[in-house]
């Protein structure tokens, strides 16, 4: 692993103590948590759209979305009495259109961002700030290369010198529930701003740039830039492949300007992390239910099962079921006497990829 990497803390999560709540902008009740668990939900968000922008999260999940999937080591025989170890987790697509996986998508992208905002600072130095560029009102009936185009030129004039840069088709109420069209572009950007420069363009252009906050850490840029993913633009289209083929692309929602663009910073791939077992260092491997298992076989919930545990309900999955079908691996187990307490293995077998999802509707 590179030393930029190892320089770098991975955020899976956003930190509870420094929970982004922009108030000049959005108001009290602005808080990422409150985007991903209820406004992200409300109808007007579905209805939303400008120039072909919609807000994230508006789309279908694939059947395998949020369920539980376990990984793990069975070699008990050499983990000094422990038992066997699991790690389960939770089955993404990290898809920004996707109704259950929209936080992850969010998550995965303000972690790339925080990797290339780090090698920046490192290499020149100097702290980011959350720099708001918003147009004129009659805007809204402009179409979005415009407002770009002017955009990038007016952030050369104030003093910007690079940034990330994630464009938001719409404003919002209070309680992030209504949007409306209003086109801005948020930025975590560098450079010394020139007052000057900017009251002139707010009289000649009608363009407002305001600097909401200087960003101090690491911390900081993954919490901004996640809070702005939250109800960013999301612009997906159809393109035809080589092979004549149709698929839907999404546009990139973090753009890279100036001095941390892809063309003037490098920054090095970030490695995958090896999951191999704490005990014998064996690689983990791809687990399912076993089959025939009575109700006093079953489980423990996901968050009781992580570690080292004695249960046995469990096997390691072979290469050559790659090639059955995914519906074909549905199990059912089924308590007698409590029909509504019922745990679901769902087995997904596609190409060279084959993942298990445990979902519990209820606690046994």
């Amino acid at each position: 692993m590179s030393t930029q990497t190892q320089d770098i803390v991975r955020y899976p999560a956003l930190p509870p103590s420094i929970q982004v709540t922009l108030q000049s902008e959005h108001g009290n009740r602005s808080s990422t948590k409150h985007i991903f668990e209820e406004s992200i939900h409300q109808s007007s968000w579905s209805d939303f759209s400008w120039n072909g922008f919609r807000l994230p999260g508006q789309g279908e999940p694939y059947r395998t979305c949020n369920k539980w999937s376990v990984i793990g080591c069975l070699n008990s025989r050499l983990h000094n009495g422990k038992g066997n170890y699991f790690q389960p987790y939770k089955k993404t697509c990290s898809r920004s259109s996707c109704s259950e996986c929209v936080e992850s998508w969010a998550n995965k992208q303000a972690n790339r961002a925080v990797r290339r905002h780090a090698k920046r600072m490192k290499i020149l130095g100097g702290k980011a700030s959350h720099v708001v560029f918003s147009p004129s009102p009659s805007s809204v009936s402009w179409n979005y290369k415009r407002i770009d185009s002017e955009f990038k030129k007016i952030a050369k004039q104030v003093g910007l010198t690079g940034a990330s840069v994630i464009f938001h088709p719409a404003r919002f109420d209070k309680q992030k529930t209504a949007p409306y069209a209003s086109p801005h572009f948020h930025t975590v950007a560098y450079g010394w701003f020139d007052g000057e420069a900017i009251s002139k363009i707010a009289r000649e252009k009608g363009w407002t740039v305001k600097k909401i906050r200087t960003i101090k850490n690491e911390g900081e840029i993954f919490a901004t830039i996640k809070y702005l993913l939250s109800h960013a633009g999301i612009k997906q289209k159809i393109i035809e492949t080589k092979n004549g083929t149709k698929q839907l692309r999404t546009s990139h929602t973090v753009r890279w300007i100036g001095d941390v663009s892809y063309r003037k910073l490098r920054v090095e791939k970030e490695e995958k992390e090896e999951r191999v077992c704490p005990e014998c260092q064996f690689e983990l491997q791809r687990l399912r239910l076993k089959d025939g298992l009575s109700t006093l076989d079953r489980p423990p919930s996901p968050s009781e099962l992580l570690g080292f545990s004695h249960c046995n309900a469990f096997e390691s999955v072979d290469t050559f079921e790659k090639s059955v079908h995914y519906d074909d691996l549905w199990r059912e187990i089924k308590d007698e006497s409590k029909m509504e307490r019922e745990a679901l293995l769902e087995s997904s077998v596609t190409g060279k990829k084959t993942s298990y999802y445990c979902q519990r509707l209820e606690e046994f």
